[in-house]
């Protein structure tokens, strides 16, 4: 016993009890939160493996011609700006002639794979319309689609330029000897005036024939005397008084088209499919032809909207005022 009366061994031995019970506690609490570590890093590699799943779907084939860009893993498919699929594989066909691309589609787009459903790719492209796909230049090129009729379809022949958007008007047939610098969508002129579009052309044993449209209401100009001729660049006249030049513009040099004209002695107008004939040169009188013929008065704005002059004038004030 010590000076107090109590036993110093018994005391010490009481502390020692009591770091013991603290220490086993305090090391079960350990190996408690030991054991959560993995558990959590289970949950977290099957949150990660679950949100890189891709999106339920179904696979479809597209045959296209070239293959120039597209990768698999890489490449998407896009509708109204969503990546709704994307490429899963990519092999020759048969014959070695395409390539047989191998999509997987989001389930809720299969309704829209049928019979007349066309797939293009998308590339940057510039024509006589303007700029397109230009975003693609970064991000590379996209494969799109337009919805389309009939019995339900997985395998496609991709267009090897996007479809062209066809519009009120008259179509026409116009046969030259030669192809020149035409292409599909390259415009027709009234006047350096865009108003029709070349949608396609058909090679024949002695000629070609290129089809187009004029738009509604311009094809009020089209006559069965009217005629049409391709849209040179430039033009080079000789004389003895020197040489003159003139140039047509900057994207019917890059790219071409045609133009047509009607004389002030006008015949009846056009029937849907009417043939003419394409002169390389044309005569000077014919860009001199003036027609009486009435058009509605129409304004095409910045963004290729038609307005009657009356509504156009009406919306500008109204945006002045309100300083939009």
């Amino acid at each position: 016993m010590n000076e107090y009366g109590h036993d110093s061994d018994n005391s010490g031995t009481q502390k020692r009890r009591r770091y013991k019970r603290k220490a086993k506690v305090s090391e079960g609490a350990g190996r408690h939160w030991v054991w959560l570590i993995p558990v959590f890093a289970i949950a977290l590699t099957s949150f990660i493996v679950w949100r890189n799943l891709p999106p339920e779907g179904e696979q479809i084939i597209i045959s296209i011609t070239d293959a120039d860009g597209i990768k698999k893993g890489q490449t998407r498919l896009r509708y109204k700006g969503m990546d709704v699929g994307d490429v899963e594989s990519m092999t020759f066909n048969s014959e070695l002639s395409q390539v047989d691309v191998t999509l997987h589609v989001n389930k809720e787009m299969m309704p829209l794979m049928r019979d007349n459903t066309q797939f293009w790719v998308v590339r940057p492209e510039f024509s006589t319309s303007g700029v397109s796909g230009i975003a693609t230049i970064v991000s590379g090129p996209y494969i799109t689609f337009k919805p389309g009729e009939g019995d339900a379809q997985r395998k496609f022949q991709a267009l090897d330029r996007p479809p062209i958007l066809k519009r009120d008007g008259t179509r026409v047939e116009i046969v030259s000897g030669q192809l020149h610098n035409i292409a599909p969508g390259d415009s027709i002129y009234y006047k350096e005036v865009p108003v029709g579009k070349v949608y396609a052309y058909q090679l024949q044993s002695e000629k070609v024939i290129l089809y187009g449209q004029i738009h509604a209401p311009y094809d009020k100009l089209l006559r069965t005397n009217s005629v049409f001729w391709e849209q040179s660049g430039v033009e080079m006249d000789v004389g003895l008084t020197g040489v003159s030049v003139s140039s047509n513009p900057i994207v019917s040099l890059l790219n071409g088209g045609l133009s047509f004209a009607t004389p002030a002695e006008f015949g009846k107008r056009a029937s849907p499919g009417a043939r003419f004939s394409l002169a390389q040169d044309p005569d000077e009188e014919w860009k001199n032809w003036t027609p009486a013929i009435d058009l509605p008065e129409r304004i095409i704005d910045q963004e290729g909207e038609s307005h009657g002059s009356k509504d156009l004038v009406s919306s500008t004030a109204k945006s002045a005022v309100s300083g939009k």
